[in-house]
């Protein structure tokens, strides 16, 4: 069967070395106006080292002590909640190829400037494989045609792309890739010829398990891919079957091996990728691989139906016994205050309509050219037939998937923006063709003219008509500069206590070690901080001492500093903030300039 039997736009004959150059042509366009768009970035990250999020921070400090001696396993971060250390739910295998690029930039530079070099160029090398891995999905999808469309979408989709600008080095834009690569093999992998690919997609979703567990709900509609297949294509899905069950039986113990201690194969995790997901994904691997024995039950829909229905609660029972908990709630050991005060205030954890309703404007830019996508990709489905219809639904249930993550936690929607690109893309063909009677520069005109409307930066560009939060609302980013934290640094190093928020800035910026920080498995350091801020001045010398703290740092515009002064009105928090500020006698006053910072020795 050739590409043009299932795909839902025309192809034109070209040799297929013309039509890959064209589309890397494409790619490299797309790349040059999304490095355009980014440049200041690029600037700001080598003339100033800002960090623009605890996560970017806390990355680089985590890479730097596996560069300075850390073990591989060893994933404490040792100077958070020291002398205990947090045990983070990160993994290696973003830290593997940062690192290598800061060693090998820090061969002609120096370390800093090696390191900042590393940040500009992981993040810009990870937008342009996004470019191409969505240029893909769109040729196996939509056909060649698809590709200029698509890309051209991806480059416009500002919140997107917000996860691949210079500086951005955590986990996020690795998931985002991952999640567009494994799309585009499970869809070309529904052409019977092609079926190996499907070991591709399970490769791909057990790497981006060994990484977290933010894919999760895209990853459930990979895994019942080829059994829905097999339901309705029967015989046929049967080397989709195989390449996919044996794609996650070798990948999922790998990435096990290779990126989780050998002490920790068996610790149920629920926030991190541990022997709980890596059952589930097995269990998708063992009953993919006994449909392909079940012959006796191919002879119908409806057989096949029951078969996979008795097989899949044969499997599913334990596992959903065994770790349905972790399905409900990833965080359920955080502690209720810390959730309260922290996680409940992190900007990318909020639920679409509480996101919405702080920021109107978000609506436009995320609500609408979602819209458009799973309308396309609705339309391409009913429009369709064969394989191109199955690829299509195989894209909206992913897309749908999305919409659910996105409703629970905003940040699933920068994931879920590629996935929307096709269906976006297909529409913007679908007005090409319109006006295809009236000349081919007229069709091109239209099918771009179209992308706009479609594009989260097209709809930046219409003023909004609900107000928008003011800065002060937002809060103050001079509390995160690194220009902050230079005079800190120079203070001889010991145990700051400061807010949750800050704590992995201090980590990256200077040599202190810090009580609380942005992660969900530092409860106690975490708590230790929110109580000691809260509790009245002569309780929480005992709360500040007890936790070893040598230093405690305040900054006045700090959001949630300014909550917990808020909420505890007679606690130490909101004294430090009054002018003139009480200062209890067990706090002495360093006189230190150039940081919005006030700085107390613990006596």
């Amino acid at each position: 069967m050739s590409a043009a039997d299932f795909s839902p736009v025309k192809e034109t004959a070209s040799p297929e070395l013309s039509a890959s150059a064209r589309a890397a042509l494409l790619v490299a366009c797309g790349f040059a106006v999304s490095l355009a768009l980014c440049w200041s970035r690029v600037v700001d990250i080598w003339t100033t080292g800002n960090f623009y999020d605890s996560d970017d921070a806390m990355r680089i400090a985590q890479v730097r002590d596996w560069l300075g001696g850390q073990a591989w396993y060893d994933l404490t971060q040792w100077r958070l909640d020291a002398p205990r250390g947090s045990l983070m739910h990160w993994s290696r295998v973003v830290d593997l190829p940062l690192g290598a690029l800061t060693r090998m930039f820090q061969f002609f530079a120096t370390g800093e400037a090696g390191e900042k070099l590393a940040r500009i160029v992981f993040p810009l090398s990870l937008q342009l494989t996004l470019l191409a891995s969505v240029a893909w999905c769109a040729r196996v999808v939509l056909g060649e045609r698809g590709i200029a469309p698509a890309i051209a979408l991806a480059v416009l989709s500002g919140f997107m792309l917000g996860q691949f600008v210079p500086g951005r080095v955590d986990h996020h834009a690795p998931q985002i890739i991952l999640l567009v690569l494994m799309t585009a093999s499970m869809a070309a992998a529904l052409d019977g010829a092609r079926a190996r690919l499907a070991a591709i997609s399970a490769s791909c979703a057990a790497l981006s398990l060994a990484i977290s567990i933010e894919n999760l709900l895209f990853i459930f509609a990979i895994f019942a891919t080829p059994p829905l297949t097999w339901i309705f294509r029967g015989r046929a899905a049967r080397p989709l079957l195989l390449w996919f069950a044996g794609g996650l039986a070798i990948s999922i113990p790998l990435c096990l091996g290779v990126f989780v201690a050998p002490s920790r194969w068996f610790a149920p995790a629920c926030d991190a990728f541990s022997s709980a997901y890596a059952a589930i994904a097995l269990g998708a691997a063992v009953l993919c691989g006994g449909l392909v024995l079940a012959r006796r039950f191919e002879t119908t829909f409806y057989s096949r139906a029951a078969a996979t229905a008795v097989l899949g609660a044969v499997v599913g029972a334990p596992l959903s016994f065994a770790y349905l908990h972790c399905l409900i709630d990833p965080f359920e050991g955080l502690d209720p205050l810390v959730r309260d005060i922290w996680l409940n205030n992190v900007g990318e954890a909020r639920p679409a309509l509480r996101h919405f309703a702080m920021f109107p404007r978000s609506v436009q830019m995320i609500v609408i050219p979602t819209f458009f996508g799973l309308l396309g990709l609705a339309l391409a489905s009913w429009r369709s037939t064969g394989i191109g219809r199955a690829r299509f639904l195989l894209v909206l249930a992913i897309a749908l998937m999305g919409c659910l993550g996105t409703g629970f936690m905003i940040r699933v929607s920068t994931s879920l923006a590629p996935i929307a690109v096709i269906g976006c893309a297909w529409l913007a063909l679908r007005a090409g063709d319109a006006l295809s009677g009236k000349g081919r520069a007229a069709a091109t005109i239209a099918t771009f003219a179209a992308v706009l409307p479609m594009s989260s930066i097209g709809w930046a560009m219409v003023p909004s008509l609900l107000p928008e939060p003011t800065p002060s609302e937002i809060g103050a980013n001079e509390c995160l500069a690194r220009a902050a934290f230079a005079p800190l640094a120079q203070l001889p190093p010991g145990k700051a206590l400061a807010s949750i928020e800050v704590g992995g800035y201090l980590l990256a910026h200077t040599p202190h070690s810090v009580v609380a920080a942005s992660y969900h498995r530092n409860n106690h350091g975490n708590r230790a901080a929110i109580d000691a801020f809260a509790a009245p001045p002569d309780a929480a010398r005992d709360l500040v001492r007890g936790v070893g703290a040598r230093y405690l740092l305040i900054c006045p515009s700090n959001k949630e500093i300014g909550q917990i002064a808020a909420r505890w009105p007679h606690g130490l928090a909101a004294g430090l903030l009054r002018d003139p500020p009480l200062v209890p006698e067990w706090l002495r006053p360093v006189p230190i300039s150039g940081t919005p910072y006030k700085v107390f020795i613990v006596e």
